[in-house]
């Protein structure tokens, strides 16, 4: 598998897989970070 760069190659690859997982995000305060961690 290639290197996973950005965040809908994360949603994808997790689709594939039927696997559920958990990511955490340190200091989310800019609006680009909370929109990603949303669509997520």
């Amino acid at each position: 598998m290639s290197p996973i760069r950005s965040l809908d190659q994360m949603v994808d690859h997790l689709r594939e897989s039927g696997k559920k997982k958990k990511i955490a995000v340190a200091y989310a305060q800019d609006p680009n970070t909370i929109g990603a961690i949303a669509k997520a």
